[in-house]
């Protein structure tokens, strides 16, 4: 199933099947992916893409959420993230950023009229109306160009790579959530919700290993700490515990495995086709950590 074939970050061929219409104002895109599942992509965010039935289009996995739903980033054919570009500026917003913060940001537009984001700071005041503005492509999600300027930090970086992050303060994030405040070595800050992290025994002060998963529409990376003892790939121990049911996304209810790890703190493993029906019921069973995400585990039984 795709949870399992489809990794975040990765890039696939998603044959389109058709456009459907599920009101007079909502139009979806349906794609297939290489393992035959069906998803929807919202036309509404890529005005500008001339989708063709039958045709095939690559793909980015942005990310995995808990529930299995996987959002997906069509390739942009004007645009290649990591390159500089030109953009004409429109106007400037105030937004409530992932650190809870009051931050002003620059509305661009591309080429072909695409939204794009740029950050701003103090020395930005200058911008004029129509004026061009060169920036560098981070990342495209949900369709908007999201910018940093050129010669800043963002070069230094690659996404699913990690790096160093020291912890310097808690705060509260643009949802209200309690979170952790990052620091990386330039000074730019980040942040991670706490409740996702509270078995990892995070302190202020506390240097964190973070692979960077991503980049949220205020310009930051979304960051996924390391976790403290178990690693992306490695098959460990599980205590079984118990049989759950599991909401998907979709609405199907499915049964997981509950199972403790080696220092007594529970993990879901994923709910993905037949092979997780099997409730071992042994005291002990081999799992493989396929991935983390958000401080979750997607263990996959092992025979």
């Amino acid at each position: 199933m795709d949870i399992l074939t489809l990794k975040p970050g990765a890039i696939y061929l998603f044959r389109i099947v058709k456009t459907i219409s599920l009101s007079d104002q909502e139009q979806y895109i349906v794609l297939e992916s290489p393992a035959l599942s069906r998803h929807l992509l919202d036309r509404e965010l890529y005005p500008t893409f001339r989708f063709k039935k039958g045709e095939l289009i690559q793909c980015r996995i942005d990310k995995i959420n808990c529930s299995g739903k996987i959002f997906l980033e069509p390739e942009n054919p004007d645009y290649t993230e990591g390159k500089n570009y030109d953009f004409l500026y429109s106007h400037k917003e105030d937004i409530t950023n992932t650190l809870g913060e009051i931050q002003t940001i620059a509305v661009l537009k591309g080429r072909n009229g695409e939204k794009a984001i740029l950050p701003l700071d103090n020395e930005d005041i200058h911008l004029k109306p129509d004026g061009i503005v060169s920036a560098r492509l981070i990342r495209i999600k949900k369709g908007v160009l999201i910018l940093h300027k050129k010669n800043d930090f963002s070069g230094t970086y690659k996404f699913d790579k990690t790096y160093p992050f020291r912890v310097i303060r808690e705060g509260m994030n643009h949802k209200k959530n309690p979170v952790f405040i990052l620091s990386d070595s330039f000074g730019n800050e980040f942040s991670v919700q706490k409740d996702n992290y509270k078995f990892y025994g995070i302190h202020i002060g506390d240097e964190l290993q973070c692979k960077i998963t991503g980049c949220n529409l205020d310009g930051r990376f979304t960051l996924e700490p390391r976790h403290p003892y178990l690693e992306e790939g490695k098959t460990y121990a599980f205590r079984w515990l118990r049989m759950e049911p599991f909401h998907k996304y979709s609405g199907e209810v499915q049964e997981v495995h509950i199972v403790a790890d080696n220092k007594g703190f529970e993990q879901v493993a994923a709910p993905v086709d037949e092979v997780l029906l099997r409730a071992f019921k042994t005291e002990v069973d081999l799992y493989r950590v396929e991935r983390i995400h958000k401080g979750k585990l997607v263990l996959i039984p092992q025979p």
